[in-house]
């Protein structure tokens, strides 16, 4: 049995907290949101990291999780571009 390499669900789990920490600040409305704010780019910018260093993990020693961390670098990419322009 494979299995799941801990790093893509890392970067999955870090993609999918940096997009919803902004939403989240927003409801709230607390003093502490323009860390979200600025945290959430270089969140995503970690996760696009991570998701890559997964994936080459993944390759050379037959792990599972590749679409997990093929997911945290697009939601990352994607993330880094659309949580900046905030």
């Amino acid at each position: 049995m494979k299995k799941t390499s801990g790093l893509a669900v890392f970067s999955f789990a870090l993609a999918v907290f940096c997009w919803s920490t902004p939403f989240w600040a927003h409801m709230t409305s607390s003093s502490s949101a323009k860390f979200f704010y600025a945290v959430g780019p270089l969140g995503c910018a970690f996760a696009v990291l991570c998701g890559i260093i997964a994936l080459i993990y993944i390759k050379k020693k037959g792990l599972r999780g590749r679409l997990l961390s093929i997911i945290g670098i697009t939601m990352g990419a994607v993330g880094i571009v659309a949580l900046h322009s905030l």
